[in-house]
């Protein structure tokens, strides 16, 4: 880690926000994981976290407001392309083979949705603010952090913040993971983690390289699991709201398959969490702290 004051946010806190006058628009090819392209809002989040002892408070809740709408209306659509992948690809419904026509209802309806998510997405983009407003914010926070007479060496606060944050993936991984709940905020976790270890220990080394690796499987693992999961849920949503009956039962049999299939793949995920991995994550995490 390096040494003198405190260095400025890293540069993914203002990385990928529009410029002014021009707005990205959210993705609307392709579904899945790649569907919808979301700017490195959770980065930019743990970033803040991580800088938290030396930020003003008022000055960083503007940034956690608009991180969290927007991650909140890219969520919902990502959700949607995920699940539409499923169904046009044949992961859901598997259990029970079920004809073509409910497949092409379901996704047609399911279609609609996205589409309508979409368009929130695209509000939520069009409010997001500039690259020239958010970089004069970060300006000024990088000043209020210079001005302090007190403000610890950049070397300090990175092993305390990164064991504070890392701290929290190792609460959630003793908490179990019994559920697709509990595994989601281990995943959770992991990522913020993971996010963390790159900001304060950006030298590359063999115990960096093992446990961002360690951290990136484990997401991905859990992530198939909370996928399903989230379908399930609104698969059932839906099944309960449908108008006509046929469309209660497609549904109905989707959620059953894609509870199974959260389930299956939950237990994968938490076979990676064995004593000796946390244990040796935890040496590597410890390591780079005192780099």
């Amino acid at each position: 880690m390096g040494h003198g004051r405190p260095s400025p946010p890293p540069a993914n806190v203002t990385a990928g926000v529009p410029s002014e006058g021009r707005r990205p628009s959210p993705s609307v090819g392709g579904a899945g994981r790649q569907g919808c392209r979301q700017p490195p809002v959770d980065g930019a989040g743990v970033a803040l976290d991580g800088f938290e002892p030396l930020l003003p408070s008022r000055q960083a809740a503007w940034f956690q407001a608009h991180l969290k709408r927007l991650r909140r209306a890219a969520g919902k659509v990502r959700d949607l392309d995920s699940i539409l992948d499923g169904l046009r690809s044949g992961d859901q419904g598997r259990k029970r083979p079920q004809r073509g026509a409910d497949v092409a209802r379901a996704i047609e309806i399911v279609a609609k949705k996205r589409a309508k998510a979409g368009k929130t997405l695209r509000r939520a983009v069009d409010r997001f603010p500039g690259s020239r407003t958010w970089q004069a914010r970060a300006h000024k926070l990088i000043a209020a952090i210079d001005r302090r007479d007190n403000a610890p060496r950049f070397d300090h606060l990175g092993a305390e913040r990164l064991g504070v944050i890392v701290g929290r993936f190792f609460t959630a991984v003793a908490d179990g993971a019994g559920n697709a709940d509990a595994l989601h905020a281990i995943r959770i976790r992991a990522k913020q983690a993971r996010y963390a270890i790159e900001i304060f220990a950006p030298t590359p080394s063999p115990p960096r390289q093992r446990s961002l690796a360690t951290l990136e499987h484990l997401q991905d693992l859990a992530g198939r699991c909370i996928d399903q999961a989230t379908a399930a849920a609104r698969f059932t949503r839906w099944a309960r709201r449908a108008e006509a009956r046929a469309d209660r039962k497609t549904f109905s049999m989707l959620a059953a398959a894609a509870s199974a299939a959260a389930e299956t793949a939950r237990q994968k995920a938490v076979a990676r969490l064995t004593p000796r991995r946390v244990s040796d994550f935890r040496r590597d995490v410890g390591r780079l702290q005192r780099a």
